[in-house]
């Protein structure tokens, strides 16, 4: 293969590239990269938007999104569509009982999207987990040939 994808360790489901060169290492800044092009390519990965509002919630996300700024390609994506960040909570897997004490509403969700794009991270909606996958290693190919005929 003509470049080795590196997979986060924390990552708690890391997709399988079949038929490509992946090693799962320490990660700093995001989920996925290609070998050698740890400091210029990122790209995040968010399972739900349940998962979605408590990252963008925490401390060191803010410290995570200040990093990406750094990088030439940055990607976030997600395994759901925009429309779900507006019907959250609803499919979220949270008892409805509890959606009243949720602190994070989706337009504080949306509005975060935004700001991530306003910030120059490309927002990738893959509504599931195989469009996410193929949307992951079409932008590994992109980026990995626009960095070798750069």
């Amino acid at each position: 293969m003509k470049y080795k994808i590196l997979i986060d360790t924390r990552e708690k489901f890391p997709y399988s590239f079949f038929r490509h060169n992946s090693e799962i290492v320490k990660l700093y800044i995001s989920y996925y990269t290609i070998e050698g092009m740890e400091d210029i390519l990122c790209i995040e990965r968010k399972s739900s938007v349940s998962e979605f509002a408590g990252w963008i919630t925490q401390k060191r996300c803010k410290k995570q999104i200040e990093k990406m700024q750094e990088y030439e390609f940055k990607y976030l994506v997600l395994e759901f569509t925009l429309e779900d960040v507006f019907k959250y909570p609803v499919g979220s897997g949270i008892p409805k009982k509890a959606w009243s004490k949720l602190r994070v509403k989706s337009k504080f969700l949306a509005s975060e999207l935004l700001r991530l794009s306003s910030l120059g991270i490309e927002i990738c909606y893959c509504s599931d987990r195989t469009n996410a996958e193929n949307r992951v290693l079409n932008i590994i190919d992109n980026a990995y040939k626009t960095w070798k005929t750069g």
